[in-house]
C-alpha cells in the first residue's frame, strides 16, 4: 500500500507545467519605492560609519560632552539650512549674473558703434586732407 505522501506526489506530478510557472512568477514581489534617500551603494557606507561611530562612543574614543554636541548640532543645522536656502541663492545669483551680462553686452554694442563712427570720421578726414593739398597749391599760386 502506498503512503499518503506518495499518493500526493503522484497527483501533483499530473499538474500542467504552466501552473507552476505562473505560480512562481506571481510570487515575485514588485520592488516598492523607498522614502529613504540613500541608494544601495550608499547604505552600506552609512551603516559602516554608524557602527564605527557607535563603537568609538562606547569605547570612549569620542567623548560626547557639550562642545561636541553643540558642534554636531551646529553642523547639522548649517547643512540643513544650506540645503533649503541654496536653490534660492542659486536663482538669485543667476539673475544677477544675467543682468551683468546683458549690461556688459549693451556696453559692448555701444563701444562698437562708437568705434565705427570714429573710423568713418577718420576716413572722411583723410579725404579732406587729400583735397587740402590742392587748396594749398592754389593759394601758393595766387
Amino acid at each position: 500500500m502506498l503512503s499518503r505522501t506518495c499518493l500526493l506526489a503522484r497527483k501533483s506530478s499530473k499538474l500542467p507545467l504552466y501552473s507552476l510557472a505562473n505560480r512562481f512568477s506571481s510570487d515575485v514581489a514588485e520592488p516598492k519605492s523607498s522614502k529613504i534617500p540613500l541608494s544601495s551603494g550608499q547604505t552600506g557606507a552609512t551603516v559602516l560609519g554608524g557602527v564605527l561611530l557607535a563603537t568609538a562612543v562606547s569605547k570612549e574614543m569620542i567623548v560626547l560632552d557639550a562642545d561636541v554636541l553643540a558642534g554636531a548640532i551646529l553642523g547639522i543645522c548649517t547643512y540643513g539650512i544650506g540645503k533649503k536656502v541654496s536653490p534660492l541663492a542659486i536663482q538669485s545669483l543667476d539673475k544677477y549674473i544675467k543682468n551683468i551680462e546683458t549690461t556688459m553686452s549693451e556696453g559692448k554694442q555701444v563701444q562698437i558703434a562708437a568705434y565705427e563712427t570714429a573710423i568713418a570720421e577718420e576716413k572722411a578726414a583723410a579725404e579732406s586732407l587729400k583735397l587740402s593739398s590742392d587748396i594749398f597749391d592754389i593759394k601758393t599760386k595766387n
